[in-house]
C-alpha cells in the first residue's frame, strides 16, 4: 500500500510543485494597487510562509490520495461475505447490521466531494468569465476592476491544489484602506468566496472520510502490521492538521458565516481523535468499536 501511495503521490508532487513555481514566477512579476504581490509572499509568517503553505499543499495531496485510496479499500471490506473478512465481522459485532451499507455510503462519499468542489469551480470560473467580459467593455480610463476578479483566481488556484499561489491572491484580494461601500463589497466578497471554498473542500472529503479513516484504524488497529498503522496514522494526522488550520483561520475572519462555520469544522473534526487515542488504549486482543467501547472479536 505504501508504494502504490508514494507510485500515485510523487508524480502529482512534482507536477503541483512545477505549476507553483511557474505560477509564483508570474506573481512575483506582478503590482497591484502599487503593491508588488510578491510582498505578500516575503511577509508571510508562521503558517502563512510561503514555504510552509506548500509544505500543506503538499500534505493535503498526499491526504487527497490516501484517502481516495481508504475508500476502496472500504469498499472492498463492507462487500465481502460474512465471515471472510475481520472488518465486516467486527462492523456487525458492534452495530448488529452488515456492512453492505456503510459501503454503498463510501462509494457515494466518494462521488459527493469531487461534484461539490467541481461545482465550486466551475462557479468561481464563471464568474471570473463574467467579470472580465466586463472589463473589455470599459473605456481606456477607466480602472480595469482586477480587484473583483482576485478571490475566484484564488478559489480556483486552491482548488488545483497550488495553495501558495491562492493564499497571494487572496491576501491581494483584500483592499488596503476600507474607503468605502465598493472596499466593504469588496472585503465581503472575498470572505465569502474563502468560507465557501473551504467549506465545500473540507466537510464532504475530509471531515467525513476522517470520521470513517478513525472508525476503520481503531477496529483494525491490532491486526494491521506497524508499517500500515502508521501510514495511516500519518494520513490521519496530516488531514486533521490541515483541517484545523482551516477551521481556525475561518473563526479569526471574525464574520457570522466563516465563524460558525469556522467552529463547526473544528468540534465535528475533533471527535474522530477519540477513536485514534482508544485504538492505542485498548488491551491486546481487543479493538476500540464504533460504540467507543473495547471489544474482543
Amino acid at each position: 500500500k505504501l508504494v502504490i501511495a508514494l507510485c500515485l503521490v510523487t508524480p502529482g508532487a512534482v507536477w503541483m510543485i512545477f505549476w507553483i513555481a511557474r505560477i509564483t514566477g508570474v506573481q512575483t512579476l506582478t503590482v497591484f494597487e502599487g503593491v508588488p504581490l510578491v510582498r505578500f509572499m516575503s511577509n508571510g509568517c508562521s503558517l502563512s510562509n510561503y514555504r510552509v503553505q506548500t509544505l500543506l499543499a503538499l500534505s493535503d495531496w498526499y491526504g487527497q490520495i490516501t484517502r481516495r485510496m481508504f475508500v476502496g479499500e472500504m469498499i472492498r471490506c463492507s462487500f465481502e461475505e460474512e465471515g471472510e473478512g475481520l472488518f465486516a465481522y467486527r462492523f456487525e459485532v458492534s452495530t448488529g447490521s452488515t456492512p453492505v451499507a456503510f459501503g454503498v455510503a463510501m462509494l457515494i462519499l466518494f462521488l459527493i466531494p469531487m461534484v461539490m468542489q467541481t461545482a465550486r469551480m466551475l462557479r468561481s470560473r464563471c464568474n471570473l468569465q463574467g467579470k472580465l467580459a466586463e472589463m473589455k467593455q470599459r473605456g481606456e480610463e477607466e480602472s480595469m476592476g482586477i480587484f473583483l476578479c482576485l478571490d475566484d483566481y484564488g478559489a480556483m488556484a486552491d482548488w488545483a491544489f497550488l495553495r501558495p499561489p491562492a493564499e497571494t491572491f487572496f491576501v491581494a484580494a483584500t483592499p488596503l484602506v476600507l474607503a468605502d461601500e465598493n472596499d466593504a463589497t469588496r472585503i465581503w466578497d472575498l470572505f465569502r468566496t474563502r468560507a465557501y471554498t473551504t467549506v465545500s473542500n473540507l466537510i464532504p472529503d475530509a471531515i467525513v472520510q476522517l470520521w470513517l479513516m478513525s472508525i476503520y484504524f481503531s477496529m483494525l488497529f491490532d491486526r494491521n502490521d506497524i508499517l500500515s498503522n502508521l501510514m495511516m496514522a500519518f494520513s490521519l494526522v496530516a488531514t486533521w492538521a490541515s483541517t484545523i488550520i482551516a477551521g481556525v483561520s475561518l473563526i479569526k475572519e471574525n464574520f457570522r458565516l466563516t465563524f460558525y462555520s469556522g467552529v463547526l469544522i473544528c468540534v465535528i473534526v475533533s471527535v474522530p481523535i477519540i477513536y485514534v487515542f482508544g485504538a492505542f488504549a485498548c488491551p491486546q486482543g481487543q479493538f476500540f468499536s464504533i460504540r467507543m467501547q473495547c471489544l474482543s472479536a
